[in-house]
């Protein structure tokens, strides 16, 4: 069950960090408060969520700005 509470995290960190809303903050607190899971792990998760979320739009920004160049 631990596993399906990270991917879950990680996912809506991903999804929260693009273009798409999400509540990745409002999950991170019930899965900490839920106390199934250490705090450094959800941490970590949601870190590397929102981080490759944040290079996916940067990666998707920098495509579109070669094709369709100023």
């Amino acid at each position: 069950m631990k596993e399906i509470g990270l991917g879950l995290l990680f996912t809506s960190a991903f999804v929260s960090s693009t273009l798409l809303p999400g509540g990745s903050e409002a999950l991170f607190v019930a899965l900490l408060w839920q106390g199934g899971h250490a705090p450094l792990p959800l941490l970590l998760t949601a870190t590397a969520g929102n981080a490759l979320g944040g290079l996916t739009s940067l990666g998707v920004g920098a495509l579109i700005a070669r094709r369709y160049p100023a």
